[in-house]
């Protein structure tokens, strides 16, 4: 059981972790941001006509769970691993021959660089996908966000002291086997 000085100290370390905290506090304006502040990556982009396999090891070389569909640079799908889990579900692909198109999302849903972050939350919960994809005005892909880039962008208005807070700190009033 811990002492009362091992309490006062985790209380004070508490109290300091949460003024730290009051200094990055996180406004419903941050939403309001250009989704350009989530730091998009370059898009991973295999042409309209490619092989499935071309796709899946692209993804896989690059540790990415969605690549882009392009023909003539134009956008006009997106291939992601749970779409693709979703697909060979009810069809197991022959990768040597299957092609991307055929189990890519056509004319996916995608944002522009100035589009504010919330909107790309209300994307992720209406159209309940993980991945978006980014175009310039041409409607040629620049970027895509993710669930975790999203996740991402919350986490870093908190200290890493925050984040690592060990799940059970000490409690006053810790409980006894005998239940006291």
């Amino acid at each position: 059981m811990a002492n009362q000085h091992e309490l006062d100290d985790e209380l004070v370390h508490m109290d300091e972790l949460q003024r730290e905290l009051d200094k990055h506090e996180i406004n419903i304006e941050d939403f309001d941001q250009p989704i350009g502040v989530l730091e998009p990556p370059a898009p991973l982009m295999v042409n309209s006509g490619s092989l499935l396999k071309n796709a899946v090891k692209l993804m896989a070389e690059h540790n990415v769970g969605c690549v882009t569909v392009v023909r003539d640079g134009k956008l006009i799908g997106i291939l992601t691993e749970r779409h693709l889990l979703y697909r060979i579900a009810d069809q197991c692909p022959d990768y040597e021959k299957d092609l991307v198109d055929d189990y890519m999302r056509k004319d996916p849903v995608c944002l522009k660089l100035t589009d504010p972050v919330k909107e790309a939350v209300k994307i992720f919960r209406k159209h309940e996908v993980r991945h978006i994809a980014i175009v310039n005005n041409d409607n040629e892909p620049i970027g895509h966000t993710s669930v975790k880039g999203m996740i991402d962008y919350i986490v870093g208005f908190f200290s890493e002291e925050i984040l690592n807070l060990p799940p059970h700190p000490i409690r006053i009033g810790d409980k006894h086997a005998d239940g006291a």
